[in-house]
């Protein structure tokens, strides 16, 4: 499956021990700097390490290529003509990009969709 994925580490053991030596070959090129010795990870190598130590929401199917549950799940419900019959909780918010912040929907709003999402083991 390769490192870049969470099955690769993860789910990686060998009978018979209990550690797990792990190498992976990474060519970079950087133009000429003194300073690489002391650091000199890059953000893809850096990515790498945080998702064997961090489980993601979803993967996607190292077959299909679709998204699939790996630590959460959802669901999602469509008006069946596309029009808004969902009610809205007047409570909700929405972000507004130009005043920069979170407003309120206020009442009377109605959606096309409802999303649920729900997330286990994270945290």
């Amino acid at each position: 499956m390769g490192l870049e994925t969470p099955y690769g580490v993860k789910f990686a053991y060998v009978p018979g021990k209990n550690t797990l030596t792990v190498g992976m070959f990474h060519v970079k090129q950087f133009p000429w700097n003194p300073f690489a010795w002391a650091i000199s990870m890059d953000s893809y190598t850096a990515d790498d390490i945080l998702g064997w130590l961090f489980d993601p929401f979803m993967a996607y199917d190292p077959f299909s290529g679709e998204p699939i549950p790996y630590r959460g799940s959802w669901s999602v419900q469509l008006s069946p003509n596309g029009s808004a019959i969902f009610p809205v909780p007047p409570n909700a918010v929405i972000w507004n990009a130009t005043l920069g912040k979170w407003v309120p929907v206020g009442p009377g709003q109605m959606a096309k969709a409802v999303i649920l999402t729900t997330t286990t083991g994270l945290g």
